[in-house]
């Protein structure tokens, strides 16, 4: 079996002082800060080979004796085009590649094919404020009107509802492909019809202008009162993507390579399409058709691999750790902590709750699935990435598969402790 080994991952913030004491001759305009990147603090032992790799367990009480190959197996993955990756410890115990990168070319996947990963990005987007707010360039507690005053609802948001998505903004992806509840009504009954050709036409030239979208967002309002509910918006990670740029003075795709990407080691992490960059389709029962890229960054344009993905889950997973350790609200008398309050700190980082034990986030946008969750306590990861984005829910049985090979009894395992 071949193992992932890393010693100690973990996702630390440098706090650097901005630009040293300047030269008196120097002039003193304003100077846009250096900023300190995002670093792993260990090295990284790659494993980029397309292999299947099967564990029994036996280290994890309540986890059954069965092999991950068999509980896949049991899910029915037959019409799966994909790959799936578990980690368990740092250390990866299964991994396999089903079907092809691209159909027409007959390209098979393999470990250094790209995928779209949605909704990572707003775990990208929350690292590089991070960043910000430790180099005392902005606070999580600031207004939107400090940075973007054309937007007429901006001082009544926070960043840090936007981070937690309890912002009220209404989603500008909403009737897109992105929506996972348009995308299912239009090809509920078949692939080309006139409606769904007509929405893959229109999610191929999404295009985003800031202006227009402003002046989109002052007509629309806000869905609730910030900070009164939960309603993910893609259109969070935009605005934030434009304060980064703002503050910053250079693009958020260059600051988010150079700060968090980059220095982290992910050597395929893009926001650009290559060559090695899957072709996205949708499909319905045996019939699928591809789905043509898009304009869209900070929403629908970063790419990895799994190798890069299990990385950045790896760094997500320990700055949780480390803030669960340093931050996290004591909980009360009872010993629990108020759900609301642990799920919105916890969507600062870009994860939510998946169930009791798991982490993450699941994501379907342009014919790409990508689903990531972990166990922070366990160090349990899966990854699902997919090219193929299916009216049968594939990718959501096998995690439920997965989830359930993992799940064990909380209350015998408390009870066991005491």
């Amino acid at each position: 079996m071949r193992k992932f080994q890393i010693r100690s991952l973990i996702l630390s913030v440098c706090i650097g002082l901005v630009m040293q004491t300047m030269s008196a001759c120097e002039p003193k305009s304003k100077v846009v800060p250096e900023i300190q990147a995002i670093r792993l603090q260990s090295d990284v032992s790659r494993n980029n080979s397309a292999v299947l790799m099967t564990s029994e367990n036996d280290s994890d009480e309540g986890v059954p004796n069965y092999t991950i190959e068999q509980v896949l197996i049991e899910a029915g993955v037959d019409d799966f085009q994909g790959i799936i990756l578990v980690s368990e410890q740092d250390r990866i115990v299964y991994q396999s590649f089903s079907g092809r990168a691209d159909v027409e070319s007959d390209l098979l996947l393999d470990a250094e094919t790209n995928f779209e990963v949605g909704r990572i990005s707003w775990q990208v987007t929350s690292a590089c404020i991070r960043l910000l707010v430790d180099q005392g360039l902005i606070t999580l507690d600031d207004t939107l009107s400090l940075y973007m005053p054309e937007y007429s609802f901006s001082d009544r948001v926070t960043i840090r509802q936007m981070l937690d998505m309890s912002s009220g903004i209404p989603d500008y992806l909403d009737n897109t492909l992105a929506d996972p509840s348009y995308h299912d009504e239009v090809f509920a009954n078949a692939l080309y019809s006139d409606k769904g050709l007509a929405a893959i036409y229109e999610f191929e030239n999404l295009s985003l202008d800031m202006d227009l979208l402003i002046e989109k967002l002052n007509t629309e309002g806000l869905r609730f009162t910030p900070g009164s509910d939960y309603l993910f918006s893609h259109t969070n990670n935009v605005l934030l993507a434009e304060v980064v740029e703002r503050i910053s003075g250079i693009p958020y795709v260059h600051f988010a390579q150079k700060n968090v990407l980059t220095p982290l080691g992910l050597e395929a992490a893009a926001f650009e399409q290559s060559s090695k960059t899957a072709t996205p389709y949708v499909a319905r029962n045996q019939i699928q058709t591809i789905i043509g890229p898009t304009n869209l960054s900070t929403e629908a344009g970063l790419r990895m691999n799994a190798s890069d993905l299990l990385i950045w889950t790896f760094a997500i997973r320990d700055l949780l750790k480390d803030w669960q350790r340093r931050e996290l609200p004591v909980a009360g008398e009872d010993g629990i902590i108020p759900a609301d309050l642990a799920a919105n700190d916890y969507r600062l980082f870009g994860v939510e709750w998946i169930d009791e034990s798991f982490l993450g986030i699941e994501s379907e946008i342009g014919g790409f699935d990508c689903i990531q969750v972990f166990d922070p306590q366990r160090d349990i990861v899966i990854l699902i990435l997919s090219n193929r984005n299916s009216i049968e829910p594939l990718c959501e049985n096998i995690l439920e598969a997965l989830l359930d090979h993992y799940s064990f009894d909380t209350e015998e395992d408390l009870s066991s402790e005491g």
